[in-house]
């Protein structure tokens, strides 16, 4: 290490020596990899880390600043545009909300003590489960009156994976629970110095797109924009009861502190619409070449004839007659087959050499496509397979395909009923119990005592919906029985309204009645047919 010994003077090396004994690494010197001669030192230089090894190699550091309606727009104009998105949208909608979540009621008896031994757990839930069915599926439940809160929660969970979030407002009219879904768009900032703004400055809160923020963050209110201009504020919770009386309902979130939602497309809306323009110009491209069918290439001795140029001219004049004074056998020739086909044969001139168009970026356009589409597919979160309808892989990979959507689709739902149905069942339980609707013993004296644990016990409850269907049901049943051994071969695997609930054919106990009364009817009639004398 000559260069070492030439910069440094031995008293500079001495005081370097000193200062890695006593700081070993330190910036402004150097220490020995190895104790030993002086050809064994090395400078150390410090860096910090920001996940780049290279510089240059990832480029400058970005922090966003999300643009929240920007990306609505955006979003929604793919939902328009692309008929990729719009599949992939309606399909993540329909396997996880379909035609509406079931109410599973689980009051935890254990925790609420005023039941008593006469407590039928079961007759009370099936009767709790009826309830909140019928008002679900009716009009009632609408604040328009227009569809019932299946449908409309439906629609909300498809407007928010493309917009990023939804208003939910609760209210009671005419005696029952309404639910209202407002855009997100809706929801804007009251303008400054406003009376609505001087009163959330007054109140010492906050003000984060459209939301009224407390100082521990929490959402106190919701501003609305109006028709005229204006806006509307909407408490979030009850002044009493503090049940969420509105809410944002959420497809994703960019960070803890985040108060408003993205756009389930966010991060691929750009590769959409390359993919989509890339179709069209596939298409196009494609669409021309057929309108111009051959081409005419000439060598280099060629005369440079054109032999379609009889037809151009007639093509200018139809009443024309094209006379040919040199024409030849070739002619005469192309004559007979024009009549005997229908089709025209030329007499190419010298040098001369028709070609037809062709192309082989057809060739290559689904390869190119599908393996885009499978990349955002897998962003989404949802499998191409779902998303297109195209099961044509073999048993292992389809069937994995299924099982990795349904893991997908069940956290899914268990993350959206939490910040709808759940929310919405728990006002009207509330509201059914405090007004006899529903016998439920305790909890109007939990509820005044504001004893959280038995009324979180009466209302719990979780929420289903379609399952996704066994490719082979034998095989599925034949692994499950091979985990049982040889002591569980003829134990139950499921239930009749387990088995109801799996195939999606409607209500287990509505079907029993409904079995019921057809098996009566079937002795009646049978009774009947009997001949007299016959037992």
């Amino acid at each position: 290490m000559a260069w070492y010994n030439n910069l440094f003077s031995s008293d500079q090396k001495e005081k370097i020596t000193s200062i890695t004994q006593v700081r070993p690494g330190a910036t402004s010197g150097a220490e020995p990899k190895n104790s030993g001669s002086w050809g064994q030192w090395s400078p150390i230089h410090y860096h910090s880390f920001d996940g780049e090894k290279n510089p240059g190699e990832i480029g400058y550091i970005r922090k966003y600043n999300i643009d929240y309606n920007g990306l609505r727009l955006r979003s929604w104009q793919s939902y328009l545009e692309s008929d990729i998105t719009q599949d992939v949208v309606k399909k993540f909608a329909l396997w996880v909300i379909g035609s509406g979540l079931k109410l599973q009621a689980e009051p935890k008896t254990g925790l609420i003590n005023e039941l008593g031994e006469d407590f039928d757990r079961e007759s009370w839930t099936r009767d709790l489960e009826a309830r909140f069915t019928i008002f679900t599926n009716s009009e009632q439940s609408d604040f328009k009156g227009m569809d019932d809160y299946n449908t409309l929660t439906f629609e909300a969970f498809k407007s928010a994976i493309i917009g990023g979030d939804v208003l939910c407002v609760h209210r009671f009219k005419d005696g029952k629970l309404t639910t209202q879904y407002i855009d997100g768009e809706l929801v804007v900032n009251p303008a400054m110095n406003s009376a609505e703004a001087k009163a959330v400055e007054k109140r010492k809160n906050k003000l984060k797109h459209g939301v009224e923020l407390d100082k521990n963050g929490t959402h106190i209110a919701y501003f609305i924009r109006q028709d005229d201009g204006g806006v509307m504020r909407i408490q979030a919770r009850g002044t009493r009861t503090k049940h969420h009386f509105a809410y944002l309902v959420y497809a994703l979130k960019y960070r803890l502190d985040s108060v408003r939602g993205l756009p389930l497309i966010a991060v691929v809306m750009e590769s959409l619409k390359k993919i989509d323009r890339y179709k069209e110009a596939t298409i196009g491209s494609a669409e021309e070449r057929a309108k111009v069918v051959y081409s005419i290439e000439h060598a280099a001795f060629s005369t440079g004839e054109n032999p379609l140029m009889k037809n151009v001219a007639a093509s200018f004049n139809a009443n024309a007659v094209v006379q040919d004074d040199d024409e030849d056998k070739g002619e005469q020739t192309a004559q007979k087959v024009a009549k005997s086909t229908t089709r025209q044969a030329f007499n190419m001139p010298i040098g001369a050499t028709l070609k037809a168009l062709e192309s082989k970026n057809e060739l290559y356009f689904k390869d190119f496509f599908s393996t885009h589409v499978n990349l955002i597919c897998a962003t989404i979160g949802i499998p191409p397979e779902i998303a297109l309808s195209k099961y044509d892989s073999n048993f292992s990979a389809s069937r994995a395909a299924l099982k990795d959507w349904e893991h997908t689709m069940k956290v899914t739902r268990i993350f959206y009923s939490k910040q709808t149905y759940k929310r919405f069942y728990s006002l009207w339980f509330t509201l059914q119990a405090l007004t006899d609707k529903i016998q439920a013993r305790g909890f109007t004296s939990a509820w005044r005592s504001k004893d959280w644990l038995t009324l979180e016990a009466y209302k719990f409850a979780r929420f289903v919906g379609a399952n996704v269907p066994h490719i082979d049901p034998v095989k599925e049943v034949q692994a499950e029985r091979a985990k049982l051994g040889a002591l569980g071969v003829n134990l139950p695997l499921s239930t009749a309204e387990a088995a109801t609930e799996s195939l999606s054919e409607g209500d287990f106990a509505s079907n029993a009645e409904q079995f019921q009364r057809e098996l009566e009817g079937f002795e009646v009639e049978q009774e009947k047919n009997e001949e007299p004398g016959e037992e």
